[in-house]
């Protein structure tokens, strides 16, 4: 996730919010749902049905923003990489943009060492596991998969 997916978290968050509106008579209330939204974002612990709608959230940023669904790439992103890159824009709001700026390349420097090491266990894991396969006389290549997600 680069830097200005970061930065399109706020208008994503926006985009999805608009889908509620309806449900409120006043502005007061939906302008309370962003703040309410916000909180939930943030590393507050002890979430119940809100740690829900954040996860279907970050689950559809995710599905919007993963340009593949292969580990091996290092592109895969996890639930957990939308939402520290969500914590982090919503940490970030009212700060000078120069600061943003860094908090938001920190963030994904973070999550590029974090991709790369998954992507090489990832690819440990396999060749461990073909080998296994191996030894009890199945050939991998020969069992049915599903198909990768094709890199946008």
């Amino acid at each position: 996730m680069g830097v200005k997916n970061i930065a399109k978290l706020g208008k994503m968050i926006a985009q999805f919010l608009a889908n509620f509106a309806p449900c409120f008579v006043r502005i007061q209330g939906r302008s309370l749902l962003s703040t309410y939204v916000q909180g939930l974002l943030s590393d507050v612990q002890r979430k119940n049905v809100e740690a829900i709608l954040s996860q279907l959230f970050c689950a559809k940023v995710r599905q919007k923003l993963s340009p593949s669904e292969d580990v091996l790439t290092g592109e895969l992103l996890t639930l957990e990489q939308v939402r520290r890159a969500a914590n982090v824009y919503v940490s970030s709001i009212g700060l000078p943009p120069r600061r943003c700026s860094e908090l938001y390349q920190a963030e994904v420097d973070r999550q590029a060492y974090y991709a790369r090491r998954n992507a090489a266990a990832a690819k440990s894991h396999r060749k461990t596991r073909r080998k296994r396969l191996g030894k009890l006389g199945i050939d991998a290549d020969q069992i049915k998969s599903v198909a990768s997600k094709p890199a946008k």
